[in-house]
């Protein structure tokens, strides 16, 4: 079996030692400060924080959708391992047992990829309750 596959394992059997271990990313942290402009100035304290949270929630949404990806691939990777080894013959039982472990690594990627679905979902959800209320917030502005 290739380096790729027997690598997986390794990978799998460690993280499977470790209780410890949490391949789930957590929630993103906002750490940056949002950037202003010259235009700031003369938006209304209303507008700014809409721009502020609407900002940080995009960036949690791209910090999603990049979980949701690495997890896809995650799930691809481990069910080509697990198809390698059920298609190999295997006289000593150690294949099974391989098996198991990338099965419950199948388990685990695929609640992570539903975890960030969700959160993806969620995020999307927010972001239009805030998105209608900048374009209100502007509108009353102009007025």
């Amino acid at each position: 079996y290739s380096a790729t596959v027997a690598s997986m394992i390794t990978l799998s059997l460690t993280n499977a030692a470790s209780p410890s271990h949490t391949p789930c990313a957590s929630s993103p942290v906002a750490t940056e400060p949002v950037a202003t402009t010259a235009t700031d100035d003369a938006m209304s304290p209303e507008t700014l924080r809409i721009q502020e949270v609407a900002s940080r929630l995009i960036r949690y949404r791209d910090h999603y959708d990049s979980e949701i990806t690495f997890n896809q691939e995650r799930v691809k990777d481990i069910n080509e391992a697990i198809d390698r080894y059920q298609s190999e013959a295997d006289a000593n039982g150690s294949r099974s047992r391989a098996i198991q472990v990338l099965t419950a690594s199948l388990a685990d990627a695929q609640k992570c990829l539903d975890d960030a679905s969700l959160a993806r979902t969620r995020i999307d959800h927010e972001l239009a309750l805030w998105i209608p209320a900048k374009s209100a917030a502007s509108d009353k502005q102009q007025s």
